[in-house]
């Protein structure tokens, strides 16, 4: 505390002491003292949440509160709280501001792309949602193998920033959901601070503060040091068009939600029951959403929902009569990454007579220089 402002920081550790993560935000307070003090967090908020149990949501939040070393005190309680002496913390430096984004449109983003990247740790790279900023325009990526996400949004660079010049940094994606979640209604600038694209991992270790990147909103200052390597960039290598299909978003939702609980009525795990998309010359107005069965000869005699399908005219059927098998929840997890009335599969060539190349789903008539994208791996079956 200091004057009128209040600065509540928090840290992510490393084992061996380090700091790899560092959240700031700054409160107005009544004019007082100077000092610090460290809580322990889970007390403070069991405390801080009790301390208005009983009130409405608006008198809880109107609630006055007084800290005074290890007391949290309110006009109805005075609580000690688990206080540690306050360590030197080796908190990440803030990085210079490269560019400004828009924030509620960088928070809208930030949720279509963070579904898709990994949650566990067998590969701490796909955990990261990459924040690329280069010619007056944001990239966000992820994928954990399976899918894809990447979104081009506009960005403004700051004039000290040459335009030719690249910015990267991997972020965890556990960190930007927190963030995403707390970021409620913002609706105001978002400034970026990105390690240059060039700086090597040696040039990191020797000299740390060239690996860190920042984000700031509002009153809230997020600092991290960037995961080291790169999302596999064939993972988001253009889908080469066989073909598209476009059909209505929520027709297909509907369809595909279908077939997925089949698919689990039938045995399947729900997370990983497969649906089968097929379109072929004699049905090529209509794409058919099958639930993948266990058995072949129940899959015969297995019918689906029938969901209205265009191409262009002189194209034939995109999917050439054959299958294309897919994780359910991730298809559906793509669609409801999109608002828009119809979406449009791209899909690539086959591969000897089969879908197994990755394909693309993106809103109808989208255009290249603000776009969202969701990419998919059919499931190769081994009878295949």
């Amino acid at each position: 505390a200091q004057g009128s402002k209040l600065t509540a920081s928090a840290y992510r550790p490393y084992a061996d002491g380090g700091t790899d993560i560092a959240v700031t935000v700054v409160v107005e307070a009544e004019p007082g003292g100077t000092g610090r003090s460290t809580y322990e967090h889970r007390e403070l908020t069991r405390v801080l949440d009790a301390a208005v149990k009983g009130d409405s949501q608006a008198q809880a939040a109107r609630t006055p509160i007084d800290l005074n070393g290890a007391t949290v005190a309110t006009p109805d309680v005075a609580v000690p709280v688990r206080s540690f002496a306050t360590p030197v913390t080796a908190a990440p430096p803030v990085a210079p501001t490269v560019a400004t984004v828009d924030g509620g449109e960088f928070f809208r983003q930030l949720t279509r792309v963070l579904p898709v990247a990994a949650k566990d740790e067998i590969l701490p790279i796909l955990t990261g949602v990459e924040l690329r900023m280069c010619t007056g325009t944001l990239r966000l990526r992820a994928t954990d193998r399976h899918r894809a996400a990447e979104t081009v949004m506009p960005a403004q660079p700051w004039d000290h920033h040459a335009e030719t010049c690249a910015y990267r940094a991997l972020i965890p994606s556990n960190v930007l959901r927190q963030m995403v979640k707390f970021s409620g209604t913002y609706k105001g600038p978002v400034a970026l601070g990105l390690p240059s694209e060039t700086v090597t991992t040696a040039e990191v270790l020797t000299t740390p503060e060239l690996g860190v990147a920042t984000l700031e909103f509002g009153s809230t200052t997020l600092t991290a040091w960037r995961l080291d390597g790169v999302l596999p960039p064939s993972v988001f290598a253009p889908v080469a068009d066989s073909g598209t299909l476009t059909l209505p978003r929520k027709d297909l939702i509907r369809a595909v939600s279908k077939a997925r609980a089949v698919a689990t009525a039938k045995g399947a795990a729900e997370q990983w029951a497969q649906v089968i998309l097929t379109h072929s010359d004699d049905e090529t107005g209509v794409l058919r959403v099958v639930p993948r069965l266990p058995q072949k000869d129940e899959q015969d005699r297995a019918t689906g929902s029938a969901v209205a399908a265009a191409c262009e005219a002189q194209e034939a059927a995109p999917l050439g009569g054959a299958p294309l098998i897919t994780t359910g929840a991730y298809l559906l997890a793509a669609l409801a990454a999109f608002d828009s009335e119809s979406v449009t599969l791209h899909l690539p060539p086959q591969r000897e007579g089969r879908n197994h190349a990755p394909f693309a789903i993106t809103a109808t008539g989208e255009k290249d220089e603000g776009y969202h994208r969701q990419i998919l791996v059919p499931v190769q079956l081994s009878h295949d």
